[in-house]
């Protein structure tokens, strides 16, 4: 019997973006700010879904202006063809961002971390103040037959 273990941690589980004016558009791709990290702890593969809370007070759907994608943080961490590893809009619909992220134990060696990048464009019409959002990850076992 072996028993599965799903543990997922984020050594970077917070995204700020300090201060934006109207118009401005940033994204975490850079490094600056930095982007989320995702990585599996556990002795399986997981894929990864994700939903977002909306963070601007005048864009209260899927939008141009709140968008993620996921990326390598070195070759062969997640399987790429099932990936959102393009731009898409953070929005509460749940998403399976990430399949079949790596895992690392005593017998294996590669990559077990993934960075979720943030993209914000603030809306011409955008009342001032403080903005924020939860993100929300969820891990599940991926099985492969």
């Amino acid at each position: 019997n072996i028993q599965s273990e799903i543990i997922l941690s984020m050594p970077a589980d917070n995204v700020n973006f300090a201060e934006l004016n109207i118009t401005d558009v940033e994204d975490t791709s850079d490094g600056s700010p930095i982007p989320f990290t995702l990585e599996n702890g556990g002795n399986v593969l997981v894929n990864v879904t994700t939903n977002f809370s909306y963070i601007f007070d005048l864009a209260q759907e899927s939008s141009q202006y709140y968008k993620f994608k996921v990326r390598n943080a070195s070759s062969g961490c997640f399987v790429n063809s099932e990936s959102l590893m393009g731009w898409t809009e953070a929005n509460i619909t749940t998403l399976t961002a990430l399949s079949r992220l790596n895992f690392t134990s005593g017998y294996q060696t590669g990559c077990n971390q993934s960075l979720l990048d943030i993209y914000l464009e603030v809306p011409a019409s955008e009342v001032p103040g403080d903005k924020s959002s939860l993100a929300t990850f969820i891990a599940s076992l991926a099985e492969v037959y």
